[in-house]
């Protein structure tokens, strides 16, 4: 085994494929305990401000149920507060928010 660090995208299991964003976004080259390190998730969402995936990625990580990290600019804590709303505007059911 190499000592290369490897990225959250490295190791989520039972993922049938990686969406192409993830190894287009600036996160890829940085180190990845950033994302994970809760001293350094300032820098981590600074990081995320300037991402185009924003978005995709905050999605994927409320779709795969992520618990821990920074993940498309919000803490796992600022996440377990999203709502369908805020994510798409309308909650799926056709109600609005």
């Amino acid at each position: 085994m190499s000592g290369k660090k490897k990225h959250a995208y490295d190791i989520i299991p039972l993922r049938p494929t990686r969406p192409a964003w993830m190894l287009l976004a600036p996160c890829n080259q940085v180190d990845p305990d950033l994302w994970h390190d809760r001293e350094q998730t300032l820098a981590a969402k600074k990081i995320c401000n300037t991402c185009q995936f924003r978005a995709a990625c905050l999605t994927y990580a409320v779709t795969w149920g992520e618990r821990e990290g920074v993940w498309g600019g919000l803490s796992a804590p600022q996440r377990k507060e999203l709502t369908e709303a805020d994510l798409f505007g309308d909650s799926l059911d056709g109600k609005a928010a």
